[in-house]
């Protein structure tokens, strides 16, 4: 068994050690559309999404949801308390 994620793990901690200028001419160079206003969190995620987009969600431990099932599931929730 092969871990996927560690290709993305890998320049996750690569692009740590890299300072904000530097993220954002990643960035430039890279044609990735950014804000000069983001952190450098938000710029690890940009380019980690864009040069791994089927890693990505697997490496933050993201997943998608509905977002109907997500308000009912809210509004069954406050109906609880």
């Amino acid at each position: 068994m092969t871990d996927t994620t560690y290709p993305i793990r890998v320049r996750y901690f690569t692009l740590q050690n890299l300072n904000k200028n530097q993220l954002i001419n990643i960035c430039k160079t890279q044609d990735y559309i950014y804000n000069s206003i983001y952190s450098k969190l938000q710029l690890y995620h940009l380019i980690l999404r864009n040069e791994y987009p089927n890693e990505f969600d697997e490496f933050i431990n993201f997943c998608e949801v509905d977002k109907e099932e997500l308000i009912d599931r809210i509004n069954e929730l406050g109906k609880k308390k």
